[in-house]
């Protein structure tokens, strides 16, 4: 039986903004804190309250804040690219995220959730989790992330479906001080990023973060499909990428105030919706929210937590057709509120109990063409969420935990559903922890879904159902000697009520289509991972991944899905706390296009050198991606003329970053 001696918490980096004050973590009574080097970090996100991650309900990693820096990690779609089991796809435009072979070139990031300091960061439009350059934050600003595998919409409704992403930016009392950041890369990029944190002698914790970045993008994008004179030989220059980005956070004793401002301009080379290289051609994103939130703690067992908050996300797209213009103009604004309570019962129970509510008061989607003007879509809907949850982790013995709960989502647009999630967590012997996991999630069908209809080409349809996932998953963590750790994962999903896009029956011409409930999907599989880490500063992480992700009707691999994943991240000390160097390799399995075809399997290596404070408070980063300029492609969605896109080749990024 396992050792009953208390494991002391490690201290966070960071405090979340919502995170259950520490008297009400739950001490770890698993493990020997004199006999694990390795890192046991505690997590919030998987229950609501802070608990160790051994303890926690789910595969979870955290990525820290010095990670980021010692791979040279650009966006969050890097970020998680890196991890076991995730692929992502860039069809240059959008960064879509796959996960467990699920990774639908059509899907917008809706199947996962992104939380930005346990703000809901996807839209009310498309309800895509946004990792790419769109996503409204500079990683520069980021403490930490929780990633966390399977579904958790028994805590956080809609797109906790196959997995959710928790990031936690940074605070005044880490910053302390001005930070300034100036980069250059490739294709003459270039970012500056000023940032302000402190915390005052009353106790207040201030930061303020402004950035700054263009990259002209590639000019030499050669796509076959437009080898014609008449299209500049098929050879695209419009792959702009700009963006700004603002942030800021004031926590004064039980009160956070929270505000973040994104905008993002991106030039589509692929020729998607419009003609190929027109300069014209252009996406804009913006995405905004103010968060107020209070976290109190009223003695030592139980704690309240209070949100009250406001979003606004636009998507403007300018499509040049054949000497028309036609414009996409989408608005989305809601607000929301949330009350939670976490709670100690009876010595071995911890329960959380909460109710959500969510007004979507704004849903247009407005599409036309200019001169002429002819409007084919203008939709100015409303819709609403009401969500009761409850949870209960019950410590049956010192080395037994069960964990249950469910959440009740009612949407006024296509009615309830109730989705509950349990686990069993064994510490049978002193470094051995097993996890036995059974989860239900749901996806609603998307405001895009289920109102847009142009009258040519896609139909509306407002009966859409919300797609189901189950996933049963079993887990060993074995800690080795003082400094290893090997994680085995077992999976089997299965989605139901898939959302997808097929010929509408109901149109005379043929050429609409509608979303309807069709798809039946499975996926399962396995996962290992062995992590080392050495006072020294090495450290390291290698992983293999095989999946199976089908179409259950069919039996056919599903696109994009590829069986293998194999990464390697390993953090070289050159000089002591002063030099790293950061190695990557990732490989990515043959996968399957949507149109007849495949991609080609393929090797990614990058390397960074990170100098920490070789001058007092100066750090410098130069990173080369894509090291041995392997020509490897991305499959992408229908919607473009090509089955596949190749990527960049080799390119470099340099930053410097002083703190004063």
């Amino acid at each position: 039986m396992a050792s009953l001696s208390t494991f002391a918490e490690e201290p966070q980096a960071e405090k979340a903004p919502v995170a259950v004050a520490p008297a009400l973590v739950q001490e770890l009574k698993w493990l020997r804190a004199e006999s694990i080097e390795i890192e046991i970090p505690n997590v919030y996100g998987v229950s609501r309250f802070a608990q160790s991650s051994v303890q926690a309900p789910s595969a979870v990693t955290v990525i820290r804040r010095e990670q980021i820096q010692k791979f040279g990690y650009r966006t969050l779609g890097d970020v998680l690219r890196s991890l076991r089991g995730f692929t992502t796809t860039y069809d240059r435009t959008i960064e879509f995220v796959g996960m467990r072979g699920f990774n639908n070139p059509s899907d917008i990031n809706s199947r996962i959730l992104v939380l930005v300091d346990d703000h809901r960061i996807n839209d009310n439009l498309f309800d895509a989790g946004v990792v790419g350059t769109e996503f409204p934050l500079d990683v520069g600003m980021i403490e930490r992330i929780e990633i966390i595998r399977g579904p958790v919409s028994s805590l956080y409704g809609s797109n906790a479906f196959l997995g959710t992403i928790k990031v936690i930016t940074r605070n005044g009392e880490g910053l302390n001080g001005v930070e300034a950041s100036a980069g250059y890369g490739s294709f003459d990029e270039y970012k500056g990023r000023v940032s302000f944190g402190k915390v005052f002698e009353n106790g207040l914790d201030l930061v303020l973060s402004g950035t700054f970045k263009d990259n002209p993008g590639s000019d030499s994008i050669f796509l076959a499909d437009f080898d014609d004179p008449a299209t500049n030989n098929g050879i695209a220059n419009t792959d702009r990428d700009k963006n700004i980005y603002f942030n800021g956070k004031l926590s004064y004793m039980d009160f956070t105030f929270a505000g973040s401002y994104g905008k993002r301009e991106k030039q589509d080379p692929s020729g998607q919706f419009a003609d190929f290289n027109d300069l014209r051609t252009l996406n804009t994103d913006e995405h905004y929210y103010l968060d107020l939130t209070y976290n109190h703690t009223f003695g030592e067992d139980w704690g309240l937590t209070a949100r009250v908050y406001y979003d606004y996300y636009s998507y403007d797209g300018i499509f040049p057709v054949g000497g028309v213009v036609n414009v996409t103009e989408d608005v989305g604004q809601w607000w929301g509120t949330e009350l939670s309570v976490t709670k100690t019962l009876f010595e071995h129970h911890k329960v959380v109990a909460g109710a959500e509510f969510r007004d979507n008061f704004n849903q247009e989607l407005v599409n036309f063409d200019t001169d002429p003007t002819v409007l084919f879509t203008d939709i100015h809907e409303d819709s609403d969420i009401l969500a009761f949850y409850f949870q209960d982790q019950y410590e049956i013995f010192d080395n037994l935990i069960l964990n249950a709960g469910f959440r009740y989502d009612r949407y006024s647009t296509f009615g309830d559903t109730t989705n509950p999630r349990a686990a069993i967590i064994y510490n049978p012997l002193s470094k051995t922890i097993l996890k036995f996991l059974y989860g239900e999630a749901f996806r609603a069908p998307n405001a895009f879904e289920l109102l847009f209809d142009d009258g040519l080409f896609l139909t509306a349809n407002p009966n859409l159902k919300p797609e189901s996932i189950r996933t049963y998953e079993a887990i060993l963590e074995q800690y080795i000697a003082r400094n290893y750790r090997l994680t085995f994962a077992a999976f089997h999903i299965e989605i139901e009520d898939v959302i997808i896009s097929e010929q509408d029956p109901g149109d005379p011409t043929g050429n609409a289509t509608i979303f309807e409930n069709r798809g039946s999907h499975r996926s399962q599989g396995v996962e290992i991972e062995f992590e080392a880490t050495w006072k020294t500063g090495l450290e390291g992480r290698v992983s293999y991944s095989y999946q199976d992700t089908v179409d259950k009707d069919t039996g056919a691999v599903l696109p994009n899905a590829p069986h293998q994943l194999g990464k390697l991240n390993l953090v070289i000390p050159v000089v002591s706390e002063k030099l790293f160097a950061g190695i990557e390799v990732q490989y990515v399995d043959t996968r399957k296009t949507v149109l007849p075809g495949s991609a080609d399997d393929y090797w990614l290596t990058n390397l960074t050198l990170f100098s920490h404070k070789v001058i007092e408070g100066l750090d410098f980063t130069a990173s080369v991606y894509n090291v041995f300029n392997d020509l490897y492609e991305d499959v992408v969605a229908d919607s473009h003329l090509q089955t596949v896109l190749r990527n960049d080749g080799r390119t470099f990024f340099l930053q410097l970053t002083y703190n004063f």
